[in-house]
């Protein structure tokens, strides 16, 4: 806000925050409000209006307790949303409510935003005004689209001409012969979603999430952490809600997917399923408008149950958005109760706008090494960046999302027992340096190129030769696991498989019946080979089913990384692109995934090169077995730099 003549009196110590009197008005009437310092302990019932602020220069002028002054036409367009035209209103808005030529008083009320939105009565998402009319017909798609999903009326059957029918070939095992047939399912699903979103419907989407809101920083703390949040574009408005739940929605359906086609699809699966799954789903705050949903309930359950939500889950989603301030990239998260350091009310860092962001970045990283060394994962390296050393190599950088970074992984596994022993370890930050302990396992020897996305057309024409490539590697050495327990390891490796924690919980195929099943589509010759291996016959549902779980994944994981098998052992791993021959794998103490790290110069210098995937590596077992005295391994003093 810009005022000649307006000036904001100082806070008090504390808790204190300034809230902001709406006088009651018509639309079109200039804005009339007043600023009012408050405990926000005591604070009365307000609304927290959640939008992008816009330029300046194209302001509109209100009076703020008494004076003229200029604000930018987003923010007056949303605090005319929350005017009523017959009694005043109380709401919170950052650009008028915090000082923002006051860095101290910046930093102090960021670091309460969590709790200001947290604490708000309702916050009202205003996405800007709706200049092509899309507003409603988006809306209703949405509602619409959700409404057949949650019953299950999605679907209508039918029984198409035979040769609409798709043929599937399918290699059938029997009585140790192996017959090939073309079989094609009795019928087929025709989806009524296209008639609900039509041409007219898939334009109104597509340009709602093509919205600036849904791309900044900012945004994910203010409706994750609301109780109610309702969102306005234009004249129209629908509970936010439902528009987390449409983001599900497409995840999931992949008739979905197609019918609101591939471009709006993958931008769904970008930043807005990072802000689901990342944000929204881990706040735990059970009078939210997710746990008000019962299919986002359940998913953000789900997530609590299968792995460990911490600072790194939330950060990791900062990347996909964008911040005016690169600082925001962390600052705006520390709101969420993972933020803080365990059992503490402090958070890992405090908003300081003075700082640079090297400087940012390594206080964090030198911060949650006290906890556990999982931020490791978000600072994989190219072959670029390993040479240049601008940064310690330890350390990542939140602001930056290189397209050559593969999917991380940490979250399910437990690697050096931090998870179940819960004792402390060794990590010491002096300035660029990360002096740590870990159990050197092995160098790196042979691997594949690094594995490129795959167009979904490509799954199984292109997906079947990288399991063979990665089947060439394992050829090289001797296979390190019993026979019987071979192909397990192998498809584990692929998929980066973990234990499900949940009893009962996971009924999908096994680990090396989603490998049959994609070898049963991808790569007959190779199927054949692993039935026979194998002596196990699997049934057409299960493999059809599992084929596709497979390839999900392994798409998932192998993405931007190599196969690779280790020098003396050839033990066999999923590691980083950017991984290469005479690199150690190790289990650190404190990181609950396998690294890949490059010998320095110095003797005990490494940089990180990425995390990895090591079969029989993820679950502590070879912790155990160091702590009795039955492995080779030992335990070596390291210093990342």
């Amino acid at each position: 806000m810009e005022s000649q003549s307006f000036t904001y009196d100082v806070l008090p110590p504390g808790r204190f925050i300034r809230l902001l009197k709406i006088h009651s008005g018509s639309p079109g009437e200039k804005l009339v409000c007043q600023t009012f310092a408050c405990d926000l302990d005591m604070a009365p019932a307000y609304t927290a209006l959640s939008y992008v602020w816009g330029n300046l220069p194209n302001s509109v002028e209100l009076v703020c307790s008494g004076h003229a002054c200029k604000i930018t036409p987003s923010l007056a367009d949303g605090l005319g949303r929350i005017r009523k035209p017959d009694e005043p209103q109380i709401a919170w808005a950052d650009a008028i409510c915090i000082n923002q030529n006051d860095q101290d008083e910046k930093g102090h009320q960021v670091d309460l935003m969590g709790v200001i939105y947290d604490k708000a009565r309702d916050v009202l998402v205003w996405l800007g005004p709706d200049q092509t009319d899309s507003s409603k017909e988006a809306f209703r798609c949405l509602r619409t689209i959700n409404e057949k999903i949650l019953t299950q009326t999605d679907k209508e059957w039918y029984d198409p001409p035979e040769e609409e029918l798709p043929a599937y070939p399918i290699a059938v095992g029997a009585s140790g012969s192996d017959v090939m047939q073309e079989m094609s399912p009795p019928s087929a699903r025709r989806s009524v979603l296209g008639f609900v979103l039509g041409d007219r419907g898939k334009a109104c989407v597509g340009e709602l999430f093509d919205l600036t809101w849904f791309s900044r920083v900012w945004v994910l703390q203010e409706v994750g952490l609301a109780t109610t949040a309702t969102v306005f574009w234009g004249d129209n408005s629908i509970d936010f809600g439902e528009i987390a739940t449409f983001i599900f929605n497409v995840h999931y359906h992949e008739e979905l997917q197609r019918f609101l086609g591939p471009e709006a699809s993958s931008a769904l699966a970008g930043s807005p399923l990072y802000a689901l799954w990342n944000i929204w789903a881990t706040y735990d705050k059970k009078d939210s408008w997710m746990y008000r949903t019962p299919v986002l309930r359940a998913f953000a359950e789900q997530i609590a149950a299968h792995a460990d939500i911490d600072f790194t889950l939330v950060l990791e989603a900062s990347r996909y958005f964008s911040a005016t301030n690169k600082l925001d990239h962390i600052y705006a998260f520390l709101g969420h109760p993972r933020a803080k350091k365990p059992g503490t009310s402090e958070t890992w860092l405090q908003a300081n706008y003075s700082l640079s962001l090297k400087d940012q970045h390594r206080l964090l990283a030198s911060s949650m090494a006290q906890d556990s060394l999982n931020f490791l994962v978000q600072a994989q390296q190219t072959e670029d960046s390993l040479n240049a050393a601008v940064y310690p190599s330890w350390v990542p950088k939140w602001d930056e999302k290189d397209p050559m970074h593969s999917q991380a992984f940490w979250e399910a596994w437990d690697a050096s027992l931090r998870k179940a022993k819960r004792k402390p370890f060794r990590a010491q930050a002096d300035g660029d340096k990360l002096a740590i302990l870990g159990l050197i396992i092995d160098t790196v020897d042979n691997f594949t190129p690094t594995m490129k996305k795959l167009a979904p057309e490509e799954i199984f024409s292109a997906g079947g030769p990288l399991v063979e490539r990665c089947w060439e590697v394992v050829k090289q050495k001797p296979c390190p696991y019993p026979p019987d327990r071979a192909v397990e390891a192998f498809a584990s490796t692929l998929l980066c498989h973990y234990k499900v924690r949940v009893d009962g919980y996971n009924e999908t195929p096994s680990v090396v019946e989603q490998f049959a099943g994609f070898c049963m589509r991808a790569d007959v010759n190779f199927f054949k080979d692993l039935q026979s291996n194998n002596g196990g016959l699997w049934t057409l549902a299960t493999t059809l089913v599992a084929s596709k779980i497979f390839a999900t994944t392994f798409q998932g994981y192998a993405t931007n990384r190599r196969f690779f098998n280790t020098t003396a052992q050839g033990f066999w791993g999923l590691g980083p692109g950017a991984m290469r021959q005479g690199d150690v794998c190790a289990v650190l103490l404190g990181a609950d995934v396998p690294f890949v790290l490059r010998p320095t110069e110095t003797k005990g210098q490494y940089k990180v090169v990425g995390e990895c995937y090591m079969y029989n590596f993820m679950d502590g077992d070879v912790v155990v077995a160091w702590q009795e005295g039955k492995t080779p391994y030992t335990m070596e003093d390291i210093v990342l730099v």
